[in-house]
């Protein structure tokens, strides 16, 4: 056998990849398998009848590896900030609002009448979640603020 040639080494790895990629047979698959090829002679014996029982006893013979499955992704720690505060307040708030909307929109005359029902609510729950945040920006603006710092603070989720 000519182990540089391109065909058995095709071979070869073909037969790992069936050894690695098939489940082991039984004691019973091997005999059975044995039984067909009754080979009548050592000499008679072809490379095809030899690799069947071949694979199969080393299958039979190989240790099943056990891949551990790797666990969840542990969540990464976020430092919340007045800005992820004021979305929370702001996410619970829009909550009401639509419940609300959803419970009187059959009451409502038109659609106009429903859009600004909706958008003062919209508007109402902005005002109220944000208004920390919004303070503190009046106040860095203003003379003796210092809008750089607060711009730094957002980048950093330092609010």
């Amino acid at each position: 056998m000519n182990f540089n040639d391109p065909t058995t080494r095709a071979m070869i790895i073909g037969a790992l990849v069936v050894l690695f990629s098939v489940p082991k047979p039984s004691m019973a698959t091997i005999m059975a398998l044995l039984a067909k090829l009754k080979p009548s002679a050592p000499s008679g014996l072809s490379f095809k009848q030899l690799v069947i029982p071949a694979a199969s006893i080393a299958l039979l013979l190989m240790p099943q590896v056990q891949v551990p499955t790797p666990g969840p992704e542990p969540t990464p720690v976020v430092q919340k900030d007045a800005l992820d505060t004021a979305t929370d307040v702001y996410r619970e708030l829009m909550y009401d609002a639509w419940t609300d909307f959803s419970v009187k929109k059959t009451t409502f005359k038109n659609d106009v009448e429903a859009l600004d029902f909706i958008n003062k609510r919209q508007v109402d729950a902005y005002k109220a979640s944000y208004a920390p945040i919004n303070e503190r920006a009046a106040g860095e603006a203003a003379t003796g603020g210092d809008p750089a710092k607060f711009a730094n603070d957002f980048k950093n989720r330092s609010l």
